[in-house]
């Protein structure tokens, strides 16, 4: 199934000025690519901050400072500034070479091109989605108990052509074994795709959100409230699969980041919480 994986770590470096910060903090000085970090905002009446080209929306907590994540992109390059109003600083992303990993996946007849463009575009919207209410707390946890296939940011060849970065991590797991929520939320997308197959997306508040793919049931539907745990589909080899396997991703305000970002750390471990 999977042929020539090599990895290879890449990394990155948050470098703050000495002074000029001000009101900006920042979860982590030390970062790689695919990670996200918590920027808090204090003493400031501004609604949103500015990483890199994109302007990111500020939420209000109970201990008087502002937060959003952000994500790292694992292809990102140079410097990402952070803004807001007067106060700056700086991430330095640096990279190695990815790892590759080969595919070989039996071609489908009579695919509907428009179609699965249609469901590429739609997904895309859904996992830029942007709540103003945090809907989960704590860590993450694993969707399903099984080791990492292919972990983030491999770069995959598919049957002999480029297929671009893994934008999530592939978990093994039997087919029909249950697949739960990472964390609280509520489902944004519960559908049946060409490529992705039976996919779900998970909203969890404040620009994070989840997906599961190639599932074989759905136990839940559009508009639900989900808990930290709880049985949301099964595994499969739906869609563009060699086999069974729960493919899972996490994004932030629509960049893809490592879903284990948020299994390994509480963000708000010592924040006051909103």
């Amino acid at each position: 199934m999977r042929k020539g994986l090599s990895l290879m770590a890449a990394s990155a470096v948050l470098l703050l000025p000495l002074s000029g910060i001000g009101s900006i903090s920042i979860s982590s000085k030390t970062v790689k690519p695919g990670d996200a970090v918590l920027i808090s905002v204090s003493g400031s009446e501004a609604a949103n901050v500015k990483f890199g080209n994109k302007t990111l929306p500020l939420f209000s907590f109970n201990d008087g400072t502002k937060k959003c994540f952000a994500g790292i992109p694992f292809d990102a390059r140079g410097n990402i500034e952070i803004s807001c109003g007067e106060e700056n600083a700086k991430l330095t992303v640096t990279l190695s070479v990815a790892a590759t990993e080969k595919l070989s996946i039996p071609a489908k007849e009579n695919i509907d091109e428009a179609k699965a463009a249609a469901e590429h575009d739609r997904i895309l919207k859904v996992i830029a989605t942007v709540s103003e209410k945090k809907l989960w707390s704590g860590k993450f946890g694993k969707p399903v108990p099984g080791d990492v296939k292919t972990p983030f940011g491999v770069n995959r060849v598919v049957n002999g052509a480029p297929g671009g970065g893994h934008r999530g991590v592939d978990l093994a797991g039997a087919a029909g074994e249950p697949v739960k929520s990472a964390a609280g939320g509520r489902v944004l997308y519960c559908e049946k795709t060409i490529a992705s197959g039976n996919s779900i997306a998970v909203d969890h508040g404040q620009g994070i959100v989840s997906v599961y793919f190639h599932l074989s049931r759905f136990n839940v539907k559009e508009g639900e409230s989900v808990e930290k745990g709880q049985v949301i589909g099964a595994v499969g080899s739906t869609g563009f699969s060699t086999g069974p396997h729960l493919h899972w991703g996490t994004y932030v305000f629509g960049v893809c980041v490592d879903p284990f970002v948020f299994v390994k750390k509480d963000f708000f471990y010592g924040y006051g919480k909103r």
